[in-house]
């Protein structure tokens, strides 16, 4: 997302405001991707009502992430310039790695 906004060349080029959209929207999917993984675990129903998580607030994250997403006006890429999950943690890897430098 940072090369993306960056103009691939990385949080220099975004600005104040961008970099707390990303921050905050990193946070939201974190808890939707919590809320993810207690649905598999336990269930989508707790009795006869859905699970508090998604009847409390799953649809208002999902919503607040594709504001946000708008808000930083992420154009769609050709599926040349999309990464699969294996190559973008490959390349996350080698991010981390010049920073321990």
């Amino acid at each position: 997302m940072v090369k993306d906004l960056g103009d691939g060349k990385g949080e220099e080029n975004l600005s104040a405001a961008e970099i707390i959209l990303i921050d905050r929207l990193i946070t939201k999917l974190g808890v939707v991707r919590c809320m993810e993984e207690y649905i598999r675990e336990n269930s989508v129903m707790e009795g006869n009502e859905l699970a508090p998580c998604l009847k409390d607030c799953y649809l208002a994250y999902n919503n607040s992430v594709r504001l946000d997403l708008q808000a930083l006006g992420l154009k769609k890429k050709t599926s040349e310039g999309i990464l699969s999950p294996p190559k973008l943690a490959e390349e996350v890897d080698k991010e981390n790695e010049r920073k321990k430098r």
